[in-house]
């Protein structure tokens, strides 16, 4: 992983999906590692953050094959936030 000096910049949060994860329970799990600043939430501390997914497969599959939780995943990274 990273050495013991960058653990002090960087904001680091995993997560694991699974069929029961939902794009709100997504949210409020990356949201909870936030803060508010103006109308901005940032990592708190004025760190980086990391955010580890895994079992991105998992998330149940919608009547139109798509995958929820994935679509607000990939908003995340596209917009650079919520």
């Amino acid at each position: 992983m990273f050495c013991n000096t960058h653990k002090e910049e960087m904001l680091i949060k995993q997560t694991n999906f699974s069929s029961a994860t939902t794009p709100t329970l997504f949210q409020l799990t990356v949201e909870g590692e936030l803060e508010s600043k103006g109308s901005n939430n940032v990592p708190k501390d004025g760190k980086e953050m990391i955010l580890f997914l895994d079992d991105m497969s998992m998330p149940k599959v919608n009547d139109w094959g798509d995958q929820v939780t994935l679509e607000l995943e990939r908003q995340v990274l596209e917009q650079k936030g919520f």
